[in-house]
């Protein structure tokens, strides 16, 4: 399973028929009546959500983070290839979230929004891990705050949209 960030859904689910479980039901009469042990309605249930913690982890992908952290650390004195480096972490972080969830059923794709909320928090995460926030003249102090706000503003953002 793809780390996706799963939303509230709502899933039908099999019913269980009345009298179901092995016990003999009385046949009605008539030509339309339909013995009870054969009707199944559905029902619908709450799928899967993840919590604030699990969204928090999803928004950047592991295999993101796993490309950027020791290139932008090998790279950090070679300006040129530090900025390429960003710029290839921008792009992949919609872009792999977005192939990972076309392999998902549509009512578990997460929504549009969530695309640029994971490319926020890509930006936010790799000007503050990297030595990214320094060619832009921030400082770490500045970068701090900045990440501090964003674990807190991005998964709220995301939840105020979601109510919608």
């Amino acid at each position: 399973m793809p780390r996706i960030i799963m939303y509230r859904q709502d899933v039908e689910e099999e019913g269980v028929a009345p009298g179901a479980g092995g016990a003999a039901q009385p046949k009605s009469a008539g030509p339309t009546a339909v013995a009870p042990a054969a009707v199944k309605p559905k029902r619908k249930v709450q799928g899967p959500t993840d919590g604030y913690l699990e969204k928090l982890v999803k928004y950047v992908p592991a295999e993101v983070v796993a490309f950027f952290a020791p290139i932008a650390s090998l790279v950090e004195s070679q300006r040129p290839l530090l900025i390429a480096s960003g710029v290839v972490g921008l792009i992949a972080t919609p872009t792999y979230l977005w192939a990972n969830a076309k392999g998902l059923e549509k009512r578990q794709r997460p929504p549009a929004y969530y695309y640029v909320l994971s490319t926020a928090a890509f930006v936010v995460w790799a000007l503050a891990t990297s030595k990214l926030g320094a060619l832009l003249h921030l400082t770490g102090v500045s970068m701090a705050f900045t990440l501090g706000v964003a674990v807190f503003v991005i998964p709220l953002a995301d939840k105020l949209l979601s109510r919608k």
